[in-house]
């Protein structure tokens, strides 16, 4: 728990510098001495640098939306209306932290492979959540759908920076998975092409958690 706490504190302490966007790999070290962090601390705490900041910001972000709502999820009996609950107040928290999280997102534009894990991630933690007793390819097909809503949102939320056109966007695709068994199907086809053991080692990162 002193971890958590240690790397919100450098995230806090760096907030300044995600705001005037002037934080890179290149000058990181000149900027841990200018805000006083001790980059032994901070290596030890993000060995990836901007890569370990990013990670930690949105897992950050998700573990807050969860304990924030989780009386409420634990209420609901709608799958659907659940994962809505869930996709609304993380968006809500990123537009609180709204100049860090417009850091990071411009960050993980050249970063396409990075944002689809946090993505994956996000969606496979979910799922846990709720309890979701699927198998075989229907594991990897909910979340891949999933994933695919939230990088879809982020990409919208960015564009817009409008916390109210994004939650109405967000609903809009939650309606849309009334359709989840049409979707689900065309998937499953596409990946029943692939070999499953390849398919099964490139997403088992996916049974880490």
């Amino acid at each position: 728990m002193s971890k958590i706490k240690d790397k919100i504190q450098i995230l806090k302490q760096l907030e300044a510098s995600f705001e005037k966007n002037i934080l890179t790999d290149f000058n990181l070290d000149n900027i841990l001495k200018m805000e006083k962090i001790k980059a032994g601390k901070f290596y030890t705490l993000f060995p990836n640098k901007t890569k370990s900041l990013c990670y930690f910001f949105f897992e950050n972000i998700e573990n807050q939306a969860k304990n924030n709502i989780k009386k409420k999820i634990r209420d609901e009996k709608s799958v659907s209306k659940r994962v809505k609950y869930l996709l609304l107040e993380f968006f809500n928290l990123l537009n609180k932290e709204k100049n860090t999280s417009i850091f990071f997102l411009n960050f993980l534009t050249t970063k396409p492979f990075l944002l689809k894990k946090i993505a994956l991630n996000y969606s496979n933690k979910t799922w846990f959540l709720l309890e979701d007793k699927s198998v075989d390819f229907n594991f990897y097909t909910k979340r891949f759908i999933l994933s695919q809503i939230l990088i879809n949102t982020l990409i919208y939320w960015r564009g817009a920076e409008n916390i109210e056109k994004t939650k109405d966007f967000i609903i809009g695709q939650i309606a849309a998975l009334g359709k989840f068994g049409y979707y689900k199907s065309r998937i499953n086809k596409a990946f029943t092409k692939i070999s499953e053991n390849d398919f099964l080692t490139k997403f088992s990162f996916l049974h880490k958690n």
